[in-house]
């Protein structure tokens, strides 16, 4: 109304406000009215209250009484940052506010704890069920249904994650195997029976002692002077020497050739070594005797059993002896 009033007297006094500043005014007022329909107060507070304040300040200036005189640049300058202000905040509100955000969602209630099932047990065996008194059985299990909390057989308590246990009982046994928690309990038996050990085996007897053999004799065999092959005479007795080492295979014997004091000592024990090997011989090649089991030895005439000095004695001393070896 004041603004009415002032432009009146503006022309009844035949004096106007230059046409540049006055669109200025205009256009200012116009895009500040555009910004208050807008609601450019509610949405862009600060840019309301600057243009609302620059054109109040523009009012003030064209109420002067001297403004008339002089055509300030106060009004250009109110003029311009009122309408700055008033676009600016009509851009503002031209967007459109960003929707409150959702409400948190309210947490999700904890899950209701699992319920607590008893232990199940599934088997309960005894390997090998039957067992002699100080040998060995095993007690095997299986659990299925809740985790226990308790463990046991026959009352003493095991390892919860074990499944098998060692036994040595000494008499037949039943054994019980109980599974529990805060659901339940569930029980199983087995038996473990145990056999008395055999009566042990009487020693055998002991063999009767062996009947001493009696000891073996062997013939001797005389030969001829200066002779060394095997006569009637000492063939007849190697023929019984022969059947009584067939008859006792493990015998073994040494056969010692022996000659009398008649001639050269070197002459005598090659006569006594041939004499033995003769002996041997004729053993091996009628009785099939090894070889291995007869030794055969010369010892001239060193050994004599009779007086060389008469006829009788020399003939005795002219011989082959069969000595048994241990």
């Amino acid at each position: 109304m004041t603004l009415i009033l002032l432009l009146g007297v503006m022309i009844l006094s035949g004096c106007g406000i230059s046409k540049e500043s006055m669109m200025a005014y205009n256009e200012a007022k116009d895009a500040f009215q555009k910004a208050t329909l807008a609601g450019a107060k509610n949405c862009a507070p600060c840019q309301y209250a600057t243009a609302e304040a620059y054109l109040a300040l523009a009012d003030h200036e064209i109420a002067e009484t001297d403004y008339w005189k002089d055509d300030r640049q106060h009004l250009k300058l109110a003029a311009s940052v009122t309408k700055e202000k008033s676009l600016e905040a009509i851009k503002i509100c031209q967007v459109p506010p960003k929707p409150p955000a959702p409400p948190a969602p309210a947490p999700a209630p904890a899950p209701a704890p699992p319920a607590v099932r008893a232990p199940v047990i599934d088997s309960f065996t005894a390997n090998p069920s039957s067992i002699t008194s100080g040998e060995s059985s095993t007690l095997s299990w299986s659990l299925s249904g809740g985790a226990p909390t308790d463990l046991t057989i026959n009352g003493r308590r095991v390892p919860l994650t074990s499944t098998s246990q060692t036994v040595t009982p000494s008499t037949t046994t039943t054994y019980t195997l109980a599974a529990s928690n805060t659901a339940g309990q569930d029980t199983r038996s087995v038996t473990v029976t145990v056999a008395s050990p055999p009566a042990p085996t009487p020693p055998p007897a002991p063999a009767p002692a062996p009947t001493p053999s009696a000891p073996l004799m062997l013939d001797t065999i005389y030969f001829d002077t200066n002779k060394t092959n095997i006569n009637p005479s000492a063939a007849k007795a190697l023929d019984r020497n022969g059947m009584l080492l067939k008859d006792n295979p493990r015998a073994r014997v040494e056969i010692g050739g022996h000659t009398d004091s008649t001639g050269s000592e070197k002459a005598n024990q090659m006569i006594s070594e041939k004499r033995a090997l003769s002996a041997k011989k004729y053993l091996q090649d009628k009785y099939n005797i090894p070889g291995d089991r007869m030794g055969t030895k010369g010892y001239g005439s060193s050994k004599p059993i009779a007086d060389n000095k008469t006829k009788e004695g020399k003939a005795k001393n002219r011989r082959v002896e069969f000595k048994v070896i241990p």
